[in-house]
Formats: structure tokens, C-alpha cells, sequence
């Protein structure tokens, strides 16, 4: 029967066998999207997730809720170097039309950074935890950037017209 200090010793002795160099490689190699990359014009596009029951209280679409995404859109499109950044509903754009993205475009880095960003920003702004997912979107140009904004704001208005209409 072994002590639990010769079993500590024996585990402290398998960490210290690893190759740190070796699984480092290794496991770089099996990150899904380490290599995925996108150029400008794009947008990161940031859904609030579940605000329907964590926001009950206020509303998602309420004038504290969208100036604390308008503050953290700004905030977030400052600090990655965005051209523009637009709120509707319980989303936030952030657009690279005639600059380039940071991190090289990398996708992974760019969708976790900004959806990081924004939702503490928003979640200290509001006083509650609040999350953002995201995504890429490629656009095709200036052109494309205008109608993918008329098109957020389209959606954004039918979220406003739901909400309005099944109001009590």
C-alpha cells in the first residue's frame, strides 16, 4: 500500500517525465480553426445569448440595455481597430471595411475577443452577466457592407415589432 506522499511523488514524476514541447505541438496541431483566416471587409457579428429570461425585468430592448451595448460596440471596435460598429436589439456588429482585422485575421482569435470584450463591458454596464456569441460574416465590399447593415437593421426592427406585438 502506497502513502499519499509516494503517490503525490509518483504523479509530480509523471508531470515532470512530459515533453511540454512535444504536447504543445501536438495539441496545436488538433485546434479546429488555428488556421482560419479572413480579410477585410468582414463583420463579427454578436447575438446575446438567452436575454429573453436574463433581461426579463428591464427588457433586451430597453434604452439602459442598448446604451450599454452602444458603449461596449464602441469600446470594442476601438480597441480592435474597426472602421464602424452598429447595435440593434440584443446584437452588436463590428465591421473591418477598409482596414484590415488584428491577430491576422485569425477567426478564432477575432470572434473570441470581441464576444469577450462586449459582454463583460455590457455585463459591468448593467450590473449582471450577460454573453455574446459570434461569428464572421465576409462581405464583398463597401456595396456589401451597406446592405448587410440595412439587412441587421431589418431583423433588428421585426425583433421590435414581435416584441411590441405580444406585449401585454
Amino acid at each position: 500500500m502506497t502513502s499519499p506522499r509516494e503517490e503525490l511523488l509518483g504523479e509530480l514524476g509523471l508531470l515532470l517525465e512530459a515533453n511540454p514541447a512535444r504536447l504543445e505541438e501536438e495539441y496545436r496541431a488538433r485546434e479546429l480553426y488555428r488556421e482560419a483566416r479572413v480579410e477585410a471587409p468582414l463583420a463579427v457579428r454578436l447575438d446575446g445569448v438567452g436575454w429573453g429570461r436574463r433581461l426579463r425585468s428591464r427588457g433586451p430592448r430597453s434604452l439602459e440595455v442598448h446604451r450599454a451595448e452602444a458603449r461596449a460596440a464602441l469600446e470594442a471596435a476601438r480597441s480592435l481597430g474597426a472602421d464602424l460598429a452598429y447595435v440593434t436589439s440584443d446584437e452588436v456588429s463590428i465591421l473591418w471595411v477598409s482596414r484590415e482585422p488584428p491577430y491576422s485575421g485569425r477567426v478564432e482569435k477575432l470572434d473570441s475577443i470581441a464576444s469577450g470584450i462586449v459582454s463583460s463591458l455590457v455585463s459591468l454596464g448593467l450590473g449582471q452577466s450577460l454573453y455574446y456569441d459570434a461569428r464572421i460574416v465576409k462581405l464583398h465590399g463597401p456595396g456589401d457592407a451597406a446592405r448587410y447593415l440595412l439587412h441587421r437593421a431589418r431583423v433588428g426592427l421585426n425583433n421590435l415589432l414581435l416584441t411590441l406585438y405580444h406585449r401585454p
